[in-house]
């Protein structure tokens, strides 16, 4: 390490021979640079009483240690729908009553609305409730938003991006949800895995799978 020290700072006398503002590093022998070699950089300035500033670039750039540059952690890219994660909500349910007798079952079973996924574009459909991270929903104003994200909302049948403004949306009881004189629903009395979206009131009234309640 000493000799290849050496000859570093030789390398460095070839460099800068012949400017005129280095002439106190032109005098220095090399009986000099081997006692000065191994030594730190800014002891080594001293040893060869070097003041320029453009001979210190040139020593730092020869001779001086690498430093190691950090190198960024590039943060994963979150999924930008899905910003908030698990953040609460709760479900959302058809509304029933025993005497619908839907599938002609004596009691009601509960079916929530779910989405397919916390991304724009997830279908929406009623699925038996249970522990789905995909069933909790919050009331936002007039828009209807998967707890998951608040940049999503419930549009015609899926999962879009910003605010979809809907009507009837209540914090409690019983209420339908509409948008554009269209009710929330699925196609009939319900079935694991139908679709939700915005069909005519008078269908939906007929199959009583027009109401919706928090659960």
């Amino acid at each position: 390490m000493k000799l290849s020290f050496i000859h570093i700072l030789a390398s460095v006398v070839t460099v800068v021979e012949g400017s005129g503002g280095l002439r106190h590093l032109q005098q220095i022998d090399k009986e000099q640079l081997a006692a000065a070699a191994g030594t730190t950089l800014s002891q080594l300035h001293e040893a060869l009483d070097v003041d320029d500033d453009e001979t210190r670039q040139h020593v730092r750039k020869l001779g001086g240690k690498k430093k190691k540059k950090k190198k960024k952690r590039k943060k994963k890219d979150k999924d930008k729908d899905s910003e908030d994660g698990d953040s609460g909500g709760k479900r959302l349910t058809l509304y029933c009553e025993d005497k619908f007798r839907w599938r002609d079952k004596k009691k009601c079973l509960d079916w929530c609305l779910e989405a397919d996924s916390c991304k724009s574009g997830a279908k929406i459909r009623i699925r038996r409730c249970g522990g789905s991270k995909m069933q909790k929903w919050k009331k936002d104003g007039s828009a209807l938003r998967p707890a998951c994200s608040s940049r999503l909302s419930v549009g015609n049948g899926e999962l879009k991006k910003g605010r979809t403004e809907l009507s009837g949306l209540s914090s409690g009881g019983k209420f339908t949800i509409k948008k554009n004189g269209m009710c929330m629903t699925n196609p009939h009395q319900p079935e694991d895995r139908e679709k939700v979206s915005f069909r005519d009131c008078r269908k939906a009234s007929n199959s009583k799978t027009d109401k919706w309640e928090w659960k």
